[in-house]
């Protein structure tokens, strides 16, 4: 049985179901439930806009979206995500989405 959520179909193929099964293993529900919400705004707003995109593609790249923000992929090697925006504020001072300073 295919899942449909406001109108989009969750892709149903092997690859999205072991993709979602993989990601399932690390992320807590709140945040698998996120990354589908991240396809289907995705998929509506590709759909309103009467773009050619590949769903899988798009719903697999949805879900891993945020997996280095658990534990398991996280490192202290790793740039927090505050650290990363001081950067790009930087590289490009004009950048609206860069609030940072310094």
């Amino acid at each position: 049985m295919t899942d449909v959520i406001s109108g989009v179909k969750i892709p149903d193929s092997k690859l999205a179901r072991e993709a979602a099964e993989l990601v399932r293993q690390y992320e807590n529900e709140m945040l698998f439930n996120h990354s589908v919400r991240v396809y289907v705004f995705g998929a509506m707003k590709g759909f309103r806009q009467r773009l050619k995109f590949d769903s899988e593609l798009l719903y697999v790249a949805a879900l891993f979206h945020d997996l280095g923000l658990v534990d398991h992929y996280h490192t202290e090697t790793k740039r927090s995500r505050s650290r990363w925006r001081r950067r790009s504020a930087r590289i490009s001072p004009g950048a609206r989405h860069c609030r940072a300073k310094g």
